[in-house]
């Protein structure tokens, strides 16, 4: 038995059938932590050289100069004379379609000599404006490559609960759990609640998984922040990262026992040490520094990260480009 825990807890009903709660310390949050994520090869490098409206906008153009090269000849053919030396264009689809996209990735073939003079011309102009559009695509397709990719899970618990790749637990009887229990059918946090992949209370044993990325783990933002601040000051790194939304906002306080005498008069030292923010400042020196670098995702990774190799990877969209 003891007087008073200087342990922060979370005040609920069932805890004050047996125990007091001091005037509450501050304010925290629930936030889901996950492995710190870290640099990977970019698949979707090779289209990031142009935006997506480009992409459309060159493959809708693409589509109508090939339409266009086709009906031309078909149009002008009757006007053809022997005496010109042109030989009538092969006017089938697939030969307009593969002789297009040809010159627009620099490989034109024998199309150019059998062509009636209107579509030399539009060739000429579809030659010019594509090559315009390969040397801004090659001048932007290096620097695209190298630059770091860092995939971000998810942020919040919509998020966490549409992916699958990655597993969640929380404590068992934490007051997130039974928010989560006795939620309503059908609601956000009941959804969360059946899809739960079970509960740890083994802290040493929860912070190795989450490091590990073997599952990610709801709970208090505070503590994970002092986590992230230690790891980092010891490794340079973060270890883990929290999400920048939260959910339950929630009162932390000292635990009495019922009846406790002094009470009162430590409840009053603490609203003056509240309001004049001393314990805001006595919680942000306890972090220190370092958890600024990690608050925000990948921040931290992207801050160290300049150009690097390429890695196999890296190709596989083009490779994949490539079969098709």
């Amino acid at each position: 038995e003891a007087d008073m825990s200087a342990s922060a807890t979370l005040p609920t009903y069932e805890r004050s059938t047996v125990i007091d709660f001091s005037q509450f310390l501050y304010y925290d949050s629930f936030s889901i932590a996950y492995k710190e994520p870290s640099i990977e090869p970019n698949v979707r490098g090779f289209v990031l050289p142009f935006a997506y409206t480009v992409w459309l906008v060159l493959a809708i153009t693409t589509i109508v100069f090939s339409i266009a090269v086709y009906l031309e000849p078909k149009i002008s053919g009757k006007f053809m004379r022997e005496r010109t030396g042109q030989i009538p264009v092969d006017s089938r689809l697939s030969t307009s379609v593969f002789s297009t996209f040809g010159f627009l990735v620099g490989q034109g073939g024998e199309y150019m000599r059998k062509t009636t003079h209107v579509t030399s011309q539009l060739v000429a102009v579809w030659l010019l404006a594509t090559s315009i559009i390969g040397y801004s695509y090659k001048g932007n397709l290096i620097a695209m490559l190298v630059l770091p990719s860092i995939k971000i899970p998810f942020d919040n618990l919509e998020q966490l609960l549409s992916q699958k790749e990655l597993p969640y637990r929380l404590a068992a009887g934490s007051f997130f759990s039974q928010g989560m229990e006795n939620s309503p059918p059908g609601s956000l946090m009941k959804r969360i609640y059946e899809h739960l992949d079970g509960y740890d209370n083994d802290v040493p044993k929860i912070i190795e998984n989450i490091f590990t990325s073997k599952y990610a783990f709801i709970s208090n933002r505070i503590p994970y922040l002092g986590i992230m601040a230690q790891h980092f000051s010891k490794t340079g790194k973060c270890g883990m990262q929290v999400t920048t939304e939260t959910a339950l906002v929630h009162p932390i306080s000292y635990v009495y026992r019922k009846k406790f005498p002094l009470r009162k008069e430590i409840d009053n030292l603490i609203v003056r040490f509240r309001e004049s923010g001393i314990l805001n400042k006595l919680l942000k020196d306890a972090y220190g520094p370092n958890v600024t670098v990690c608050v925000k995702p990948g921040a931290r990774a992207k801050s160290e990260a300049g150009l690097r190799a390429l890695a196999i990877a890296d190709f596989y969209g083009v490779f994949a480009l490539l079969a098709g």
